[in-house]
């Protein structure tokens, strides 16, 4: 069983003591007393903190931001949208493009001038 312990440690060097002695039937402690006995590092090696990037898919290290600063961020944060009534072309923040999709608005309309020709007068 010693050895079964020693070989788990090695080949799940990310496993708690715990889970390592819940899959024995041992406590954690029995599982530190053996590994300390057999010079086998107790300490479980750290997963490493890092997101990927939903615009370019390159790590970002130690972030938990979905995007990268500079460009990636303008690319996901803001939309490029046009005008139902004239066309005018501007970017739009991205929360406000869901909103109005998700309440049901199907156009877009970048005053209320363009917004009540478009729906009065035409």
């Amino acid at each position: 069983m010693i050895k079964d312990i020693v070989q788990e440690r090695y080949e799940n060097r990310y496993a708690t003591l715990r889970k390592i002695g819940a899959k024995f039937g041992v406590t954690r402690q029995y599982v530190y007393k053996i590994l300390k006995q057999t010079e086998t590092p107790t300490l479980r090696l750290k997963k490493e903190k890092f997101t990927i990037c939903q615009i370019c898919d390159h790590r970002i290290e130690d972030s938990l931001a979905k995007v990268h600063l500079g460009k990636c961020h303008g690319e996901y944060y803001f939309h490029l949208v046009h005008c139902n009534s004239c066309y005018k072309k501007w970017h739009m923040k991205r929360a406000v493009v869901f909103f109005k999709a998700r309440r049901g608005d199907r156009h877009i309309y970048c005053s209320r001038e363009c917004y009540i020709k478009d729906r009065f007068y035409n």
